[in-house]
């Protein structure tokens, strides 16, 4: 994954589920990244994940991104 970086934000929580209508239950941390990207292995091929990135600043977590779906190939 790959996302743009944001202004002041020194860390990322990278989170994923299979619903496409999810709830913050529903969501799960995979990743904790310095970066604005992370290698997210571990798939099951043909399924679909749907992924979000929430930046960490010095204020705390900031509200989630915008939700991408992917298939695992």
């Amino acid at each position: 994954l790959i996302w743009s970086p944001v202004r002041n934000s020194k860390n990322y929580l990278v989170q994923n589920c299979l619903k496409k209508e999810a709830t913050n239950t529903d969501w799960k941390t995979i990743n904790y990244s310095t970066k604005s990207r992370c290698l997210i292995d571990n798939l099951e091929p043909g399924k679909t994940y749907y992924f979000r990135v929430l930046a960490i600043g010095a204020g705390g977590i900031g509200p989630p991104s915008r939700i991408q779906a992917i298939m695992a190939a």
